[in-house]
């Protein structure tokens, strides 16, 4: 028997409840077939696999699907509904784009919580910031991720019912590297995103009981630290090994003195996740007062633009919308930041724009605040300019995190092709675990791959400026 939590649109589009439930079974029953039909496709071509005993690098990025996507046409006016791979253009449908994981899935747990996240830290985050609209009409949070219209969770399946984004136009940058224009949005919106929380805990609290509310009432947005001790050495073993194998091996081809300097600071590279998460906690007490709900993913692979101009790909970007919220999670501003230029900037980018960039983050963040304090009362004790040298200051001391975040992230979706939403930490390790001939493969694949050569020895130069390598 399937469960379906309904919960009414808070904005528009306004579908009525029903209309939702017709679409709901609909999805359920094209997800299963074609869930179903993945599933045979998978266990037949692993069997060919066997049969000729065959290991490739490419093997890495074709594993079975950890989700599935499905797209239907909602009909507001006759209650009916379609599925569809076609964008609606009738002005009586809604395009809803649905994210089904199965249960069997790595990637459940995950979806799981993402569904918490949309229920119920999103919900609080619209109590707190209610009365304001920003572009279109649109409730604060609203206004930078897609409307969700419902979630449920079946005894297969669980499934998050979305606003489907391509079909209002937007789409993701095609490169991978966003150029300055790109970037400027990226950070807008990533403002707009970090003022809520931080608008949020300081009605909750000041001096860090906003914080400590937020944590207990939603204990699923901690950061690294929610994750098992089972968990912690999969991690400790796939960031070692990324940056002994991948990192330094591409630093040495490039530059070997530069190499020499990068593993004298990192002598241990088992012990990366754990320096990764210090970090992160002895940050919360160099300033708690910038610790908000961070994306944590956010990155190129995860926005999506409109552009200027007739048809998607005219002109250039003028909104920009963040996606995938599963790695949502309680953290210094700067780490959200650091780990979007290193994944999704290049080195003459940063050099030439990052700062810029930070000052437009600060000026955005500014004015996110003073909206929410006019529109809803009262009056915040924001100084922009303290702000923007205290966030600087995290900012320089988050660069080494950036680079934690990027020894796994940047050989993953850049020989992937963006593709890093099917690899977590699970999948990643359960590779190296299962075949050192298949993870010999990848590595190699990354070891050519000039594009990725680049990021990585920029990123290392950047360390070095900074005195951090």
């Amino acid at each position: 028997m399937t469960s379906i939590s309904l919960k009414k649109p808070s904005s528009f589009p306004q579908i009525p409840q029903e209309v939702l439930k017709k679409a709901a079974e609909s999805a359920l029953v094209s997800s299963f077939v074609e869930l179903n039909s993945c599933s045979r496709k998978q266990s037949i071509s692993s069997s060919n696999s066997n049969r000729t005993n065959s290991s490739q690098s490419s093997s890495l990025l074709h594993k079975k699907p950890t989700s599935h996507k499905v797209v239907i046409d909602v009909d507001t006016k006759s209650s009916s509904s379609s599925s569809s791979n076609e964008t609606s253009t009738a002005s009586n449908k809604t395009t809803v784009f649905i994210k089904v994981t199965p249960k069997n899935s790595p990637a459940f747990p995950d979806a799981l919580r993402e569904i918490q996240i949309h229920e119920e830290f999103l919900k609080e985050l619209n109590q707190t910031n209610k009365a304001l609209l920003f572009r279109n009409d649109r409730p604060p949070t609203l206004g930078f991720i897609p409307i969700c219209f419902l979630t449920q969770i079946s005894e297969d399946n669980c499934m998050i019912f979305l606003e489907n984004l391509k079909a209002q136009d937007y789409q993701k940058c095609p490169s991978l590297l966003l150029d300055f224009n790109h970037a400027l949005l990226a950070v807008e919106t990533l403002a707009r995103f970090h003022s809520s929380s931080y608008y949020t805990r300081k009605q909750l609290g000041v001096k860090g009981k906003g914080s400590l509310e937020l944590l207990r009432k939603f204990p699923y947005v901690k950061g690294p630290s929610r994750l098992t001790e089972e968990m912690k050495r999969k991690a400790r073993e796939v960031y070692g090994k990324f940056f002994d194998k991948i990192i330094c091996k591409i630093v040495e081809g490039e530059n070997p003195s530069l190499a020499f300097k990068l593993r004298r600071k990192f002598k241990e590279p088992e012990l990366i996740w754990d320096k990764m998460e210090a970090l992160l906690e002895n940050e919360k007490y160099e300033n708690d007062d910038f610790y908000v709900a961070c994306h944590g993913d956010f990155r190129s692979g995860n926005l999506m633009f409109k552009y200027a101009g007739e048809g998607r790909t005219g002109g250039d970007p003028e909104e920009c919308r963040m996606v995938d919220l599963k790695s949502l999670q309680w953290g210094p501003i700067a780490s959200d930041l650091a780990y979007f230029f290193f994944t999704s900037t290049s080195g003459k980018t940063r050099e030439e724009f990052e700062e810029k960039l930070l000052a437009f983050y600060c000026d955005s963040f500014e004015e996110q605040l003073k909206s929410r304090y006019e529109t809803n009362g009262g009056q915040g004790d924001f100084d922009i300019e303290d702000f923007h040298r205290k966030l600087e200051s995290q900012y320089r001391r988050m660069l080494e995190y950036g680079f934690y975040r990027g020894i796994t992230a940047l050989p993953l979706f850049m020989i992937g092709n963006g593709n890093t939403m099917a690899w977590g930490l699970e999948e990643v390790w359960e590779m190296i675990d299962r075949s050192q001939e298949e993870f010999d493969n990848f590595v190699a694949d990354c070891l050519k791959c000039k594009d990725l050569n680049r990021a990585v020895v920029g990123i290392v130069v950047q360390l070095v400026k900074n005195r951090i390598v």
